[in-house]
């Protein structure tokens, strides 16, 4: 983006120089005396003419304004390429570098927090340990069904705690076959049902 500077004027284009400014005729007295052959070749080579307009005045004070026009032009890209585009590309350039330095440590920080958490779930979910809590359920079970019968003495109980006590009893069996049967299940792969 160019800064809008008051002092220069830089058009868009340039427009072409017309055959009245350049002021051309009249031509050398030399041209005149040459013989109609000889002016006809000098009219048709491109190089002459070329030659002839370069040492016209109002051709070289145009050329003199166009090159200091460009000279300007470039002093002031120069100066807007300096002053600003390079700054704010090193400031962008800068905070890309930061935002991946940033991304780079969420990442690492990433990676870390799934290996613990890899780590975490394979040492509280690993089969063999999940298997080996279960069976220790499974033998409390057949623990607390076996309290429950040494507990138990007919005389002094009346027909409704017996009834309570055999209902325990009962539910307790029942537990522990179901989770039995699951873990044989288990060990033997055979998970539904």
């Amino acid at each position: 983006m160019l800064s809008e500077d008051p002092r220069t004027n830089v058009p868009q284009t340039v427009p072409p120089l017309a055959i009245e400014e350049l002021k051309p005729f009249p031509l050398p007295k030399q041209l005149d005396s040459l013989p109609k052959k000889s002016f006809e070749e000098f009219v048709s080579n491109k190089k002459l003419i070329k030659g002839y307009m370069h040492q016209l005045e109002t051709y070289k004070s145009r050329l003199d304004e166009l090159q200091e026009r460009a000279s300007s032009v470039s002093s002031l890209l120069q100066e807007e390429i300096n002053d600003t585009l390079i700054p704010q590309y090193q400031e962008v350039s800068n905070n890309i570098l930061q935002r991946i330095k940033t991304l780079t440590q969420l990442h690492n920080e990433f990676l870390n927090l799934e290996t613990v958490q890899y780590q975490s779930m394979s040492s509280t979910f690993n089969e063999e340990l999940l298997k080996h809590k279960f069976k220790k359920l499974i033998e409390r079970n057949d623990e607390e069904s076996r309290e429950i019968v040494k507990n138990l003495d007919s005389n002094e109980l009346t027909d409704n705690q017996l009834a309570d006590t055999l209902e325990r009893f009962k539910q307790s069996r029942k537990t522990y076959h179901f989770r039995k049967e699951k873990l044989n299940r288990w060990e033997e792969q055979r998970v539904s049902g």
